[in-house]
């Protein structure tokens, strides 16, 4: 077995095609889970920063805000930010955490610096393109900066009207935390200092709290190392979940395929001489239980054509041994003793014989002819023409041919003539005094029915006498004729001309056969 194996194993190419697809769905998982991942995050940080980011009226209770206090710096270390950058800074929040109320042309400067602050740091377009329009950023209790996406700007005095026309808003805290967050500041020990995040990303959204739409931003950095451990863990996942998803593949395709091998293990062992062996039938009621059934009935055919097979030989052996044991006994016996043997009658037994042997072959090679489908060159045949020929030569009893008209069929000559012969001969071999032959075209075909006034066929042999070697026990001495395949042959010839035969009692008495031909 193992020299007709050619390349990998069912098993194996189950296996192999479950973790490549299990591998590549995995990857899939791993490749896509950031983009849905990140969103949800970024949209849950937003919502946290909205709700601790409300507009806060401490603006009016602040003891004020002093720039210098903002940083302090360990001696000796260096700090990569801009001094001038968070110089401006402070100075802004000086005035707007002050406790004096700004007058007019103070907003007016406040609001000119919030904007190039915001365009310093490069948080306008970020801002613009979350707000979807213009933004407001709060400036005081009552009061704010309302920022085009251009840059341009003009100061509102009544904010909570222009929250009321569902501008989205940001407040000062808010503000306060993007610009000190984008400069990176961070609480260090006792003392406050700067510390940089080249790779810090800054994201902002509108989140809609207590019918107030607040503008609010937040560092993504907790995001990005989020989704980046996420990513990773899947990436590590993939190899571990691949090589699971290959053992369990290789688990249940070797428990699913264990019946095969047990069928293959048996079949290995049927040959010609042990044909009544039969591979096991699981009970799993699957795809290869009904392959156990299907390959057992083919045991099953194939053994019943053994059995054919073998019962033919023997029976064609006993047949094709009996004129030949003729011949030889009389040519033995005329060596033995030429001086009395009668020429004219060893002459006469040796032809019967010979012609008995010649019949006998003749059908055999028909037979064989059709039963290994032999393509035949049909054509169209005058069937009266040739029951008229075969109903004229000398038999046992006389054929009444009076009933028979023209009628053409598809077919072998040589075949139909047979055909005819056989059913003549075995309706004047059975017959009592009196053999009729019909021809005719009806509805269905054209038909030819042979009559005998013979003790006919009992029912349960009908269908049997058509069968090889088969004669009924009132005809089975030699003197009868017969080798058994005529019948056989006629049935054959006519199915191969696709038409059928039956038997059934004759109106003579004796057994009616009906051949049924299609039309040429």
């Amino acid at each position: 077995m193992s020299g007709r194996r050619r390349g990998w194993s069912v098993r194996a190419r189950l296996t192999l095609t479950m973790a490549a697809t299990a591998a590549i769905a995995f990857s899939i998982v791993a490749l896509a889970a950031p983009s849905a991942v990140r969103p949800v995050l970024e949209d849950d940080l937003l919502d946290a920063e909205a709700e601790t980011a409300g507009l806060m009226s401490t603006l009016d209770e602040s003891s004020g805000f002093d720039p210098d206090d903002l940083i302090q710096i360990p001696d000796g270390d260096v700090f990569p930010f801009d001094p001038d950058l968070l110089r401006d800074v402070g100075e802004l929040f000086d005035d707007l955490f002050s406790e004096a109320a700004p007058d007019p042309e103070e907003l007016s400067v406040i609001a000119a610096e919030q904007v190039e602050l915001l365009r310093r740091v490069d948080r306008l377009d970020l801002l613009a393109d979350a707000a979807g329009g213009p933004f407001v950023i709060e400036s005081g209790p009552s009061t704010g900066t309302e920022v085009e996406p251009d840059g341009n700007f003009r100061v509102v005095d009544d904010l909570a009207g222009t929250i009321d026309d569902g501008v989205p808003v940001m407040s000062a805290s808010e503000f306060d935390e993007l610009l000190f967050d984008d400069l990176g500041l961070r609480e260090v020990g006792s003392g406050t200092f700067i510390e940089t995040e080249p790779d810090a990303r800054t994201i902002a959204g509108v989140v809609e709290v207590d019918d107030t739409r607040l503008l609010v931003s937040a560092d993504a950095a907790a995001v990005d190392r989020s989704v980046g451990r996420v990513q990773l863990g899947l990436w590590l996942a993939v190899p571990i979940l691949t090589a699971a998803v290959a053992a369990v593949a290789w688990l249940l395709t070797s428990r699913a395929l264990r019946p095969v091998a047990a069928i293959t293990e048996r079949a290995e062992t049927i040959s010609g001489g042990s044909l009544d062996a039969r591979v096991p039938v699981p009970n799993s009621g699957d795809e290869i239980s009904t392959l156990a059934t299907t390959v057992n009935e083919m045991l099953d055919r194939l053994e019943s054509d053994d059995r054919a097979r073998r019962r033919f030989i023997s029976d064609a052996s006993h047949e094709l041994r009996s004129p030949v044991a003729v011949l030889r006994n009389d040519a033995e016996v005329a060596l033995s003793h030429p001086d009395t043997t009668d020429v004219e009658q060893l002459a006469s037994v040796m032809a019967g014989e010979s012609a008995r042997l010649s019949t006998i072959i003749d059908d055999l090679l028909a037979l064989a002819r059709h039963d290994e489908g032999v393509v035949a060159s049909f054509v169209d045949v005058d069937l009266d023409d040739i029951v008229l020929a075969e109903a004229s030569r000398s038999r046992r009893v006389p054929v009444d041919a009076s009933r028979v008209s023209a009628g053409r069929v598809h077919g072998r000559p040589d075949e139909l003539t047979r055909l005819v012969g056989h059913l003549l001969d075995n309706a004047a071999r059975h017959a009592e005094s009196r053999v009729a032959v019909d021809l005719r075209s009806t509805e269905h075909g054209i038909e030819l029915t042979v009559d005998d006034d013979g003790p006919g066929v009992p029912p349960a042999d009908q269908d049997r006498i058509f069968e090889r070697f088969v004669r009924l026990d009132d005809a089975r001495t030699r003197d009868q004729g017969g080798a058994g395949l005529g019948l056989a042959v006629v049935r054959s010839t006519a199915e191969r001309s696709g038409g059928a035969v039956q038997v059934a009692p004759s109106l003579l008495g004796g057994a009616r056969f009906v051949v049924t031909f299609p039309f040429s």
